[in-house]
């Protein structure tokens, strides 16, 4: 149950942030030229590991390159030909284009450290960092470090799989919306969208949530007295 309702959560989101509209202003072609170019040679020679695990430099300047041509422009996200501004919404290509396309071509290896970077700084706002802790699911399998290849397991969590968790957290002030699918979701005082993202994360990792209040600790507590109650009465 809980799979499934990780699975959807980061399906609605993923469709929000597909069908969300930019501005309408065109893409700068430059950008564009830029961020296919830098795609290509993420998912080629240009990042792909040696045996002994290191990543050649060529794969941070090719990113790197996208990132400086597209500051401060609009770029073309091609899933819907919707117009982004990169300052604000870098994260989408590095999530759903550079992370996803390096997930479905199996090309994951060292060199992910590098896209980790690029897609950790890209986080602007709550939506995305939630976006980023959802993706973070066994389920999906599609970030590098939370996987075993990636040092992660029952048991241990890599430090980058635990910075895509936090990052959340981070962003996400109380009250704040989450969920570009439900204006309404917000964050909460209380740690319950941290036990989500746990639901279905990495078991080596943690779920700590800094938000939590004291108010919201015992709201907490006493929805689960009320639902212990509940059951119990249920039956007698």
């Amino acid at each position: 149950m809980r799979s499934t309702t990780s699975k959807l959560i980061f399906i609605a989101v993923a469709f929000a942030a597909v069908f969300a509209r930019g501005a309408d202003a065109a893409a700068d072609a430059a950008c564009d030229t830029a961020i296919t170019t830098a795609y290509n040679k993420a998912i080629g020679s240009d990042c792909v590991a040696s045996d002994a695990g290191v990543c050649p430099s060529t794969c941070k300047t090719a990113l790197q390159a996208a990132a400086d041509a597209c500051k401060d422009k609009k770029w073309t996200y091609d899933a819907d030909s919707s117009v982004k501004e990169w300052n604000d919404d870098a994260f989408t290509w590095y999530l759903y284009k550079v992370n996803a396309g390096r997930s479905a071509l199996d090309k994951q290896d060292a060199c992910d450290s590098v896209v980790h970077d690029f897609l950790i700084a890209s986080v602007k706002t709550c939506v995305q960092g939630f976006t980023l802790a959802v993706t973070t699911s066994t389920d999906l399998d599609q970030l590098y470090y939370c996987t075993g290849g990636g040092g992660t397991d029952a048991s241990t969590c890599n430090d980058k799989c635990q910075a895509y968790i936090d990052i959340m957290d981070t962003t996400c002030d109380v009250g704040a919306s989450y969920n570009a699918a439900d204006a309404d979701a917000k964050y909460d005082d209380q740690g319950i969208v941290m036990k989500v993202i746990e639901g279905d994360g990495p078991k080596g990792c943690k779920y700590v949530s800094t938000k939590v209040s004291p108010a919201g600790a015992l709201r907490a507590s006493l929805a689960v007295v009320s639902a212990v109650a509940a059951a119990v009465l249920a039956v007698a």
